[in-house]
């Protein structure tokens, strides 16, 4: 009776959840009563009862007073093959670069 649920979804989405189904159909009520009128199909027939008026052919629209072209950004453009990577080198890659190979020949 206080159109409250304690899982929320009927308070949040306004649209009869399990319970509230589970629960009118044991008491036989009607669960469109519970529901929030924009969900019934009633309003979704008054919303199409305007009349649209259709777009007219494109040979019919007015010319724009003034045409603009839009160019792509040459900075944008990737190049053709693998892209280079970007990655700022520090001190720890300097590092991996020498291998201590000499300590692997000694100890076999």
């Amino acid at each position: 009776m206080d159109m409250t649920c304690t899982c929320g979804k009927w308070e949040a989405n306004k649209i009869s959840c399990s319970h509230l189904i589970a629960v009118c159909a044991k008491h036989n009520h009607d669960v469109t009563e519970y529901m929030d009128h924009f969900y019934r199909v009633e309003e979704q027939y008054h919303s199409y009862e305007p009349i649209f008026q259709p777009l007219k052919d494109r040979l019919e629209w007015p010319e724009p007073e003034e045409r603009r072209t839009v160019m792509p950004n040459p900075r944008l453009i990737r190049k053709k093959g693998r892209p280079k990577s970007m990655r700022v080198h520090n001190e720890m890659d300097d590092n991996d670069r020498e291998l201590p190979t000499s300590l692997w020949i000694e100890n076999g």
